[in-house]
């Protein structure tokens, strides 16, 4: 196996194993906001496939679920103002962006579409999410009562 062949599949399913496991912490540890983000997420990733066209260009499907997404983090940033769902949000925002490069020029190439389109909608969101678990994590450390040790 070449070392771009290796490189190649920890792309391709290193953020479906990061979605999923980010994912189930949030559900299991995070709050209302984190939780929600995360049936967003998970609904956009799902339908992502389903949609895909096999065909170079804007893939309509795709920018429709893009899309989606975007407008529930948006909603979600909107009642939750956390700045870590503001990140997700602008992270999809330039995910979308991205879908529109091939019409503002002809160099851009299907690796090129694709790598920005993962990197933003992909690895990008889900720092964002680590980060927002991680604040998560922290509030609920401060918040736990301090134990008294006794002296003997």
């Amino acid at each position: 196996m070449t070392r771009l062949h290796l490189l190649h599949l920890i792309w391709l399913y290193g953020g479906n194993v990061l979605a999923l496991l980010i994912g189930i912490w949030a559900l299991w540890r995070g709050g209302k906001t984190e939780r929600l983000g995360t049936v967003v997420l998970w609904g956009g990733w799902i339908a992502t496939p389903l949609v895909q066209t096999p065909h170079a260009g804007i893939d309509i499907g795709i920018l429709i679920v893009d899309l989606i997404v975007t407008a529930g983090f948006f909603w979600l940033s909107l009642t939750s103002r956390k700045l870590w769902m503001a990140f997700a949000t602008a992270f999809m925002v330039m995910a979308v962006a991205s879908h529109f490069a091939p019409l503002l020029t002809r160099y851009v190439s299907l690796y090129v579409y694709i790598t920005a389109n993962g990197f933003w909608g992909g690895l990008a969101v889900l720092g964002a999410f680590l980060a927002g678990m991680l604040q998560v994590e922290k509030e609920r450390h401060k918040a736990r009562p301090l134990r008294r040790v006794s002296a003997r």
